[in-house]
């Protein structure tokens, strides 16, 4: 009898905007990044090193970075290796950058790469730099925990769809899927529930700082200091992930050799003591690259671009897969050819949420918003006070998108913190005053919706 071939699924993060709507998109990931700044919540992070205005003012300059970055400014400081980093971010951005907000979430980290290799006296603090730039965008993606969220909206027909699949891989760092199937899933670049080894008592280093209390997670980012691999090529996550799996083998090796660990250097000495006394801890974390080189028979890839991830298409390409099934978007990226040579067929994604019963849902409300000389001037002052303006045909196209009973839920949601704002009594200045509106903004940058369409209908509704 035939063996039946495995079928597995890489997931992306197409997956979260389907079910969580434009929350989860790269443009409201980066306004949440920008009004958290603004409101303060990042200050711990930097220990008063930076304050929120200026990691704005960092986020915007690096916007114009992308833009010297696109015109060739910057390519005499990118080494051989990165020239096709480099090339492929011209090709991406070619034109120009107008919002802060179109530039992609990694790509952030690569701007930031090449300011740093222009301005070699920074080169000492590239790290923690890094760090603190990767845990503000985990945060901003966590979204107050919303984004764990996500599978209350996906139904039974999905999730049977999921669970016809042997194995699935996911480069999301949230955890719906294996919350939905009740049963693991592999996490390539890391998840939200595993903390970081330096910090997870469960792995050796963890342990060893656990007891040394050398931990150093900031109250309110504990999500943040998770073992996520976030940089800005994929090949850098693969390396780390690679490193991790060479370093659980050398040091299983040494602990098996019966060698006194004091024989050994430091820092191998210390790992291989405390692993031998506790061997029931995990050596360092597991990234399950080695699993997904394993892959055979029929993988479909699903919320991922063809243009992302280059070094999971390589190791498909490499693997013993006999056919890929991609589940594009757009017909742009249809037409796009992945780098394999396998055989790749094509289905469109829309069409599977819709026979799934899963497709977004759009609304089309036409709101009566009265046609009066002064409205335009209205719109413009909301646009302002939301710290997000944008034109009034973009305000009232958001505004009649918003069913009437989710526009009840989201003013009810502004009423509870006008409610706190107010215990505090009556803003003190225009610092404070626009700090009020800000909160109001990042409510609707949580739930997806534009700020000025926010106000609009809490507008509306104090009208009512």
């Amino acid at each position: 009898m035939k063996k039946q071939e495995l079928k597995s699924l890489l997931i992306g993060n197409g997956i979260n905007i389907n079910f969580g709507g434009k929350a989860y998109s790269n443009q409201f990931i980066i306004k949440r990044i920008i009004f958290n700044a603004r409101a303060g919540k990042y200050d711990p992070l930097f220990n008063g090193k930076m304050s929120g205005e200026q990691i704005e003012e960092t986020f915007l300059n690096l916007a114009e970075w992308a833009n010297a970055i696109s015109r060739g400014e910057c390519d005499s400081v990118v080494t051989d290796e990165e020239l096709p980093l480099l090339e492929d971010f011209k090709k991406r951005y070619s034109k120009k950058v107008e919002h802060y907000y179109d530039v992609g979430l990694e790509d952030w980290l690569f701007i930031l790469h090449i300011v740093f290799l222009k301005n070699a006296d920074l080169k000492n603090i590239w790290g923690p730099v890094k760090f603190s730039f990767e845990q503000m965008m985990l945060d901003a993606i966590y979204n107050d925990g919303d984004i764990q969220k996500v599978y209350l909206s996906m139904g039974k027909p999905v999730k049977r769809w999921f669970e016809q699949f042997d194995k699935i891989f996911t480069l999301n760092y949230d955890n719906n899927v294996e919350t939905l199937i009740k049963k693991p899933i592999f996490h390539l670049h890391g998840d939200y529930r595993t903390k970081a080894n330096s910090e997870n008592p469960n792995t050796i280093l963890g342990y060893q700082r656990t007891e040394a209390h050398q931990t150093v997670v900031v109250p309110g980012f504990e999500h943040c200091y998770c073992n996520a691999l976030f940089d800005y090529r994929g090949e850098n996550k693969l390396q780390v992930a690679d490193g991790f799996e060479k370093g659980k083998a050398s040091v299983q090796r040494l602990a098996d050799s019966g060698v006194p660990a004091s024989a050994f250097p430091a820092p191998a000495a210390g790992l291989v003591q405390t692993y031998r006394e506790h061997p029931e801890l995990e050596i360092a974390p597991t990234y399950y690259f080695d699993e997904f080189r394993k892959l055979s028979g029929e993988v479909h890839i699903i919320g991922m671009s063809p243009n992302n991830d280059s070094h999971l298409f390589r190791l498909i390409d490499a693997s013993a897969v006999d056919k890929v099934v991609f589940y594009y978007f757009s017909e742009s990226e249809k037409k796009q050819k992945l780098p394999l040579h396998q055989k790749v067929e094509y289905r469109s994604a829309p069409d599977l949420w819709k026979s799934l019963k899963a497709a977004p849902k759009k609304y089309s409300c036409n709101y009566d918003i009265p046609k009066l000389p002064q409205i335009d001037g209205i719109f413009d002052f909301l646009g302002e006070i939301s710290g997000d303006p944008v034109s009034k045909a973009d305000i009232i196209k958001e505004v009649n998108s918003i069913p009437e009973f989710r526009a009840k839920e989201l003013c009810e949601l502004v009423d509870q913190e006008i409610k706190q704002m107010d215990k505090k009594g009556s803003p003190k200045d225009e610092k404070e005053l626009k700090w009020r509106f800000g909160e109001v903004s990042r409510i609707a940058l949580r739930n997806g919706v534009m700020p000025a369409a926010l106000l609009v209908h809490y507008t509306m509704t104090l009208g009512k």
